[in-house]
């Protein structure tokens, strides 16, 4: 009896508890079925747009080889990030106001037209001419289509919704009564629009945009794979003109250190000749001993003026050859790459709106990029290989100027000679028989000096003949290997046009 009287009980119960909900700030008692339904279609419309998020998220997080590229990734990642969050929150807001009853009708509009004018404004304001010229019409039309949507969606809930839900009342409301109060074809139309904007958007819009990111990620990885190969055919050239450069450093130091090495000899001949000459205090030898000092000491400064000038003059030539001919390989090799950038960059610019490329596409592309690293490459025969000898016609004056010291010790060996045996006991006829030589050859050194000077600035205008001969080879060549890449770009461009 008593379990009869507690389950009779719990029946009443349960039969006296009626079903409620909310909707735009309504406590409704009793099933109202749109609050759902409109939850769940911006329910629907939110994962859409985090979808069409996540599918554009990578773009940001890509390093770019190409500034024209990192423009429209960016640039249209901003508009679909920027519009995507905006329409998410708009519709996020939407949902949780359908289902509220605890806030006022008024604050839930004011947070839904909020979100909505942001999303609005955002579309009238960001700029999409950077990527829109690049990439499917659809997608530059979708937004479009989205501000008439989300103008439409307002027009309803505004002009259409709003006026119903305060004409209703904000206390506590039966759900036949709102049933009767708000017309069921305008919450039709308000998810009908919210469902068909969604479609639109997972249908067409997200297979797009997946298509967009996809071809801009190739096309970068194109540009990147460039760079690479270009990065390491850069590395082997740059090796070899560290190791010419290093060289044509070596040439001023051997150069000075091998002239420097000749005037020793000949100070020690003029120093023998100099402590000779003075021992004598003879009429003869010895009267003459302080102008023929002077004699041999202005012969052998005229000898170390003028080589020690050329030497300043040759070292000059060879720092400025060092960097003349280092300087036009950077130059070339620079031009080189800009022109081979700019042309791979275009193409990744044309496989932008593309969504399949043909066979042909990549076929040209690897090949380019084989053939220019190889080409950059190559650049190191213009100034590395056998036929440029840096040292040679350094070590060709430096032979030279020995020669010349050579001959100028002669003259001193000569000169050193006339005293061998002589001295102030030697007879007289010995002694002004050796003054007389002694005379007679000061008397020919002005034609010594002059043959070895002239000498010495031959050296100087060969040297710097045959340098600039090496200037002028390795520039033909770098200018050969710079037309070859123009038309290897250009033929590259040209034929990947015909490809498409």
């Amino acid at each position: 009896m008593m379990r009869f009287i507690y389950n009779w009980l719990f029946l009443v119960f349960v039969i006296s508890i009626k079903p409620s909900c909310a909707f735009f700030g309504l406590a409704v008692n009793g099933y109202y079925s749109p609050p759902a339904t409109i939850a769940s279609s911006c329910s629907n419309a939110v994962t859409t747009y985090n979808n069409l998020r996540s599918a554009i998220s990578s773009l940001q997080k890509v390093q770019y080889a190409s500034l024209n590229l990192s423009v429209v990734a960016i640039s249209f990642f901003d508009s679909y990030d920027g519009l995507s969050s905006r329409t998410q929150n708009v519709f996020s807001i939407i949902q949780n106001a359908a289902t509220n009853k605890s806030t006022n009708t008024d604050v839930l509009f004011v947070q839904i037209n909020s979100a909505i004018s942001s999303a609005l404004n955002f579309i009238a304001s960001n700029n999409r001419n950077q990527w829109e010229k690049f990439l499917d019409y659809t997608l530059s039309h979708d937004i479009i289509t989205t501000n008439a949507s989300l103008h439409y969606i307002s027009q309803i809930l505004n002009d259409d919704l709003y006026p119903e839900l305060i004409a209703v009342g904000p206390g506590p409301v039966t759900s036949t009564t709102v049933a009767a109060s708000i017309s069921q074809n305008i919450l039709k139309k308000l998810t009908s629009a919210i469902d068909q904007l969604r479609q639109t958007e997972q249908n067409a819009i997200l297979p797009s945009v997946r298509s967009a990111v996809s071809s801009i990620t190739a096309s970068n990885e194109k540009l990147v794979a460039y760079v690479s190969k270009m990065s390491s055919s850069f590395a082997t050239l740059d090796t070899s003109l560290s190791r010419t450069w290093a060289l044509g450093t070596a040439l001023k130091d051997t150069y000075s250190t091998a002239t420097l090495r000749l005037y020793g000899p000949v100070e020690t001949s003029v120093n023998t000749f100099s402590k000779a000459i003075n021992k004598f205090t003879d009429l003869y030898l010895g009267s003459s001993a302080s102008e023929d000092t002077t004699a041999v000491n202005y012969l052998a400064s005229s000898y170390f003026t003028n080589a020690s000038s050329q030497t300043s003059m040759i070292v000059s030539k060879l720092d400025e050859f060092r960097s003349q001919y280092s300087d036009q390989v950077l130059k070339t090799a620079d031009m080189m790459l800009a022109t081979g950038f700019e042309a791979i960059e275009n193409i990744g610019m044309l496989m932008v709106p593309l969504i399949n490329l043909p066979n042909c596409a990549s076929q040209l592309i690897q090949s380019f990029i084989n053939r220019y690293a190889a080409l950059l490459a190559s650049v190191k025969n213009c100034f590395a290989d056998g036929s440029f000898e840096l040292n040679v016609p350094l070590q060709t004056q430096i032979s030279v100027a020995n020669t010349i010291q050579a001959d100028i010790l002669y003259y001193l060996k000569i000169l050193n000679g006339l005293l061998t045996g002589v001295n102030d006991n030697s007879l007289a006829t010995a002694r002004i028989a050796t003054d007389s030589r002694i005379t007679a050859f000061f008397s020919q050194s002005s034609g010594i000096i002059q043959t070895f000077s002239q000498q010495l600035v031959n050296m100087y205008i060969q040297l710097n003949a045959d340098y600039n001969l090496l200037v002028g080879r390795s520039s033909y060549c770098l200018a050969g290997k710079n037309a070859e890449a123009n038309s290897i770009s250009k033929d590259f461009v040209s034929d990947f046009q015909q490809c498409l």
